[in-house]
C-alpha cells in the first residue's frame, strides 16, 4: 500500500470526526517512515500516519496492517506527552490466527521525539511474550 493511499484513508476518518465535533482544532500530522524492522507484510509496517488532535484528545492511526485487519482507520490515544516525546497507543483487533481458530489483538506504542523526529513503534501480541519494533523518522505537519 502506498502512503498517499494510506493518508487518503485517514483523511476519510478525520472528516468524519469533524462532522461529528464541530470547532475541531487543525490537528497535527504525524508521516512516519521506518526503516528497520519495519518490511511489507510484518507486523511493523514501513508506513504508519497518525492525526492527533490535541484540542479534542482524538488520535487516528492508519498504515498497512490497520487496513489489512479493519478496513480501514482506527483510533487512538496519547500515552505520554511531554517537552520530549509524544507517545501514542492503539490496538488492531480481532485478529484471526491461521486456520481461524482464535482471534487475538496487536496493542502498537508509537512514540515520536519532538527534538530529532525520531520514531519507534513497537508491537505485542496480547497473551503472548512475543513482540516486534521498528524505528525510523516522522515529519510534523
Amino acid at each position: 500500500m502506498r502512503l498517499p493511499a494510506i493518508a487518503s484513508g485517514l483523511a476519510s476518518a478525520l472528516a468524519l470526526a469533524m462532522a461529528a465535533a464541530p470547532a475541531l482544532a487543525e490537528p497535527l500530522t504525524y508521516v512516519c517512515l521506518l526503516t528497520q524492522g519495519a518490511k511489507e507484510g510484518t507486523w511493523i509496517s514501513p508506513q504508519v500516519v497518525i492525526l492527533h488532535d490535541p484540542a479534542k484528545r482524538l488520535v487516528v492511526v492508519n498504515d498497512p496492517v490497520v487496513m489489512a485487519f479493519g478496513g480501514q482507520p482506527v483510533a487512538g490515544e496519547v500515552k505520554v506527552d511531554n517537552a520530549k516525546r509524544i507517545t501514542f497507543g492503539w490496538d488492531v483487533r480481532e485478529i484471526v490466527a491461521v486456520g481461524g481458530r482464535k482471534a487475538m489483538t496487536m496493542r502498537y506504542r508509537g512514540t515520536f521525539v519532538k527534538a530529532t523526529g525520531a520514531f519507534s513503534l513497537a508491537a505485542s501480541p496480547l497473551g503472548y511474550s512475543n513482540g516486534f519494533e521498528g524505528r525510523g523518522t516522522c515529519v510534523r505537519r
